[in-house]
């Protein structure tokens, strides 16, 4: 996904944030992949039977952390 979004490595490795899995339990992490406070966030869980990431753009970590974890039980479905 850091290639997609055409992350330059040179600027570091970004660090993923551990995000309450809710509900559904598994782990969720969620990362920020710019310079500021917001803009590319990219999140990911992973549970015994399923895994998936999504980007979200202009987002923070909370904002994009939290819809993740809602969008969840639909995107299981």
């Amino acid at each position: 996904m850091l290639e997609y979004i055409q992350w330059d490595p040179e600027l570091g490795q970004p660090q993923a944030e551990p995000v309450d899995a809710g509900p559904l339990g598994g782990s969720v992490e969620c990362l920020l992949a710019s310079l500021s406070e917001d803009g590319n966030v990219i999140c990911g869980w992973a549970d015994e039977g399923t895994a998936a990431v999504a980007l979200f753009e202009d987002s923070t970590l909370a904002d994009a952390g939290e819809l993740f974890v809602r969008m969840r039980g639909d995107l299981e479905r």
